[in-house]
């Protein structure tokens, strides 16, 4: 386990609150020693700062603690207020670079014109009146300071020193003082969030005691006197939530004699039997994340029946392969016996559905559909394979020695597909009970949604109605298939988008892009991210020539503009799929290397290489937020204003979401200073808007 810096060992007891004092402190330039302002209160030119009640209210909260706290924190050089000077300073901003003039982009045809405003990435700046910015400290920061983001990037867990000890601070508030935290897989923390983001839990050693804290309350300790008090390494294991995140389950190894150790399964901090497994893919987890099921074997005998434990009770029956039904109703486990002969036993709740030689499971992601893939071997020159579903057999028997590739289904559970091979080197796709054409191999796509996602090699489209797999005859050509519809040719092909509704599917190679099926005319270079809006109605896609990288949109190149890679995408349609946006650099030569934002055809300069990142929408549609990097610091904008000079940003880029009981969207960002790691909400003003950007002109899905 690395250490962090050690000077925070005098402060740590009291962080939470000495960290909010010197934040506060600085926010109301009350202390022109501390470090860079969050946010930017005045300006000479232009007056108070939008409304920041929450500041308010802590700045009046923290006056009693100011007197006591104070002599803890020691006031930093002017050198150090220098290093991390105001960038909301009331000096006249740098002048701008030829070319770079807000206007110096011209409108090009089929495109919209240019927009003024935004572009302000150095100069003083007054947050639109109603803006509401709320800072919390959630951990201190060092160089190296080990830290864990949760999965929304709304939490952070810092592991620091604490006097001779350690604790695990989140969102400001430390845990308390143990010996040792261990790591749960690649997080250096040890610190593990639930997958709503609204709980978090460790392991830890606590004198020569083993706990587990959940949301910073102890829930399990392995202590002396328990099970002869032996206690293995790591005993609290593999930390995990349930799906819903309302369960915690880890495992805890303890010493039943002083050469023999077993372990205990613990859900919700109560201890099942010594004998289970440590390998979480042996366990069966329901997919509503009330359920589980694993198997357990008396340790103290060398031989003997397994049995399963399910939801904490014995069963009478074992089997393994574990899983539950979509719906979270059944539990399907497969019992194999050896005598009289070799048979395996497929069951449902404990009871026989199914005996054959070998069998294999597959489950739908919902609803009740089971799969099982039997191969026949006993006794037959030949063995063979065959799907059943339900106690139904779906598929003729495929010539011996072919094989069945792994069952996928559609999102909704009511399809199945699986490739089938050929003892002649071909293969084909067999769906619902129908078997497609046959290919020399099926190759993977990838498929992109805002990120790159796992490589597929067959998908359904989003209602279900359709298979979708890319065909390879072997002579360089590639085909997309949806159901029984074959494409004419692509070269290239790697990428597949399906829409998040409805039927629609696309597929780019070199120069091609075929839209359901149909070619549609060429492209001069190669294409990629292809990728629908929310609701199917608009597609997009980025083609490099030599220009640099095109967005089109709907078939229409924005030829005016190439668009540039941030965070590892060239675009972002926003939630309801109306509008689009990208990062790009006007095609006009008198904007030398100035860049822009691209929304909905609009052309709006920021400035020149002003290392524009993390462009986001709130989770309304209504708002736009995007950063530029300022030498160590980022700005924040909203809408096309500066509402924020944030410090560096912190592991996990932006998060949007609905975070005020009002449902007001706004943005969640994690930025560090010197001294501490900070998470700021912002909520917009009333008055800003995407509309407002475009100065009420139409949005994607009538401008297209």
């Amino acid at each position: 386990m690395q250490n962090p810096a050690s000077y925070y060992r005098k402060v740590v007891p009291l962080l939470s609150l000495g960290c909010v004092l010197a934040f506060s402190l600085f926010v109301h330039g009350q202390n022109a020693e501390n470090a860079a302002q969050l946010p930017c209160p005045t300006t000479a030119s232009n007056g108070s700062a939008g409304q920041i009640p929450a500041l308010e209210a802590e700045k009046q909260n923290l006056k009693s603690a100011g007197k006591q706290l104070g002599a803890l924190f020691k006031k930093k050089p002017a050198s150090t207020a220098a290093a991390s000077a105001n960038p909301c300073s009331t000096a006249p901003a740098p002048a701008a670079a030829p070319g770079a003039t807000g206007n110096s982009a011209q409108p090009a045809a089929n495109t919209q014109p240019i927009v003024s405003g935004g572009g302000n990435w150095t100069g003083p700046f007054t947050p639109p009146a109603g803006t509401e910015i709320a800072p919390l400290v959630v951990g201190p920061y060092s160089q190296g300071s080990q830290t864990e983001v949760s999965p929304g990037r709304v939490h952070l867990a810092s592991l620091v020193p604490n006097g001779s000890k350690w604790s695990i601070i989140v969102d400001g508030k430390a845990g308390p003082r143990v010996e040792q935290v261990f790591n749960q897989g690649d997080r250096a923390t040890g610190v593990t969030f639930s997958p709503d983001n609204n709980h978090y839990a460790y392991c830890a050693l606590m004198g020569s005691d083993y706990v587990v804290i959940l949301d910073g309350k102890e829930i399990f300790r392995d202590s002396k006197g328990n099970m002869q008090g032996i206690i293995v390494d790591a005993s609290c294991g593999g930390i995990r939530f349930s799906a819903n995140s309302k369960h915690l389950y880890f495992t805890s190894s303890i010493r039943y004699d002083a050469s023999h150790e077993m372990v205990r399964f613990v859900w919700d901090g109560t201890a099942g039997p010594g004998g289970a497994g440590a390998d979480y893919r042996d366990f069966g987890f329901s997919p509503d994340g009330e359920h589980f099921a694993y198997h357990w074997f008396d340790p103290s005998k060398s031989a003997g029946p397994e049995r399963l434990i399910v939801d904490g009770k014995m069963a009478s029956y074992n089997g393994d392969n574990l899983q539950w039904s979509g719906d979270s109703q059944h539990l399907y486990s497969i019992n194999r016996i050896t005598q009289p002969r070799s048979e395996w036993d497929v069951l449902m709740d404990g009871k026989p559905i199914m005996k054959t030689d070998t069998v294999m499971l597959y489950v739908a992601p919902v609803g009740p559909m089971m799969v099982a893939k039997v191969t026949r071997a006993a006794g037959i020159p030949n063995p063979y394979q065959f799907l059943v579903v339900g106690d139904k057999v779906v598929s003729p028997n495929f010539p011996g020695g072919s094989s069945i590739g792994d069952v996928v289904f559609s999102a909704d559970g009511k399809h199945y597909a699986a490739i089938v091979h050929d003892t002649n080197g071909r293969a084909s796709v067999f769906t619902d009970g129908k078997r497609g054409d046959t290919y020399t191999h099926f190759d993977p796509f990838s498929i992109w949604n805002n990120r790159l996602g796992p490589q597929s090699t067959v998908e359904f489209t989003a209602d279900g109605s359709k298979v979708v797999y890319v065909g390879d005859n072997g002579s360089g050509s590639q085909f997309l298939v949806l159901g029984d519809q074959e494409s004419d040719a692509i070269h290239q092909l790697s990428w597949v988008a399906i829409a998040p509704v409805g039927n629609h599917v696309m597929a780019a190679g070199y120069n091609q892009i075929v839209l359901d099926g149909k070619m549609l005319p060429t492209f001069p270079g190669q294409i990629f991210q292809p990728q629908f809006n929310s609701d199917g109605s608009h597609y997009a896609y980025v083609v490099q020539n030599p220009n640099g990288p095109v967005v089109y949109l709907d078939g229409v190149p924005q030829r005016s503009y190439s668009a540039f890679q941030v965070n590892g995408s060239y675009y972002t349609f926003s939630p309801d799929g109306k509008h689009l946006a990208y990062f790009c650099h006007s095609a006009s030569a008198s904007a030398g290397n100035e860049e822009g934002l691209c929304l909905d055809g609009r052309y709006m300069p920021q400035g020149q290489g002003t290392a524009l990142s993390n462009l986001t929408f709130s989770s309304d549609s209504n708002h736009l937020f995007w950063s530029f990097r300022q030498g160590p610091n980022v700005r924040i904008f909203v809408d096309n204003k500066p509402v924020l000079d944030g410090g560096a940003p912190a592991p996990g880029g932006f998060q949007s979401q609905d975070f005020q009981a009002d449902g007001k969207s706004g943005l969640v960002v994690l930025v560090h200073d010197a001294d501490s790691f900070k998470r700021v909400s912002i909520t917009p003003a009333s008055s800003s808007s995407v509309a407002g950007m475009l100065g009420g002109g139409p949005a994607v899905a009538s401008a297209h």
